[in-house]
């Protein structure tokens, strides 16, 4: 019998288990509260204007990553990030353009808001609820969500974690950023790696 993992979160992390998992074999389903798949990777439209109102660039410090990262580049999903710094990549034509290229024939489904994920010893099957839509069954489950949201989800469905992991989970700390959207009638004179402030 095909077992089924579901994975929740279409971010980069959940593509790229969804996508790996895929390759073995395996039955899997996305699941992500958004309308769209990346993740911090966000863009946003206004008018004429593209934002990458998430994450900026991201980095390789890893052989395993750094080498998927020369194959999107030659595929053209992701270049070299104008800084200069060879371990910053951004993704074209703007950052949800690699979660959306990892997406491509990956079973996601959008705008399932997962709220709670049991765990029923009988048929050692987990129930995940998602509003509005009703229940799903699924033999695993990988949390790709942000930690908060995964205990939370893990909390309204009763699942007791051990001590010590709920203890470390906990400690993760998020730090909140603000994003300002702008659109200039000229160019801004800012070098192309931007302005990192220190201070204030």
């Amino acid at each position: 019998m095909d077992k089924t993992t579901v994975i929740i979160g279409a971010g980069l992390s959940g593509m790229l288990v969804a996508r790996e998992l895929l390759a073995r074999g395996r039955k899997v389903l996305v699941l992500d509260k958004s309308r769209g798949v990346g993740g911090r990777m966000a863009t946003k439209r206004i008018g004429n204007a593209v934002f990458d109102q998430g994450a900026q660039f991201f980095t390789t410090r890893d052989e395993q990553f750094e080498a998927m990262v020369t194959s999107w580049a030659k595929c053209g999903v992701v270049e070299r990030w104008a800084g200069g710094e060879d371990d910053r990549w951004v993704a074209r034509p703007s950052m949800t353009g690699l979660a959306k290229a990892l997406a491509a024939d990956v079973p996601v489904t959008l705008s399932q808001k997962v709220q709670s994920a049991q765990f029923h010893e009988s048929c050692g099957c987990w129930e995940i609820e998602v509003e509005g839509e009703g229940l799903y069954c699924a033999d695993r489950i990988v949390f790709s969500s942000p930690v908060p949201q995964s205990l939370a989800i893990l909390d309204a469905g009763h699942v007791k974690l051990p001590g010590a992991v709920r203890a470390d989970l906990e400690r993760c700390d998020y730090y909140p950023c603000l994003a300002l959207m702008v659109v200039l009638d000229r160019p801004s004179d800012l070098a192309a790696e931007g302005v990192v402030m220190t201070e204030g």
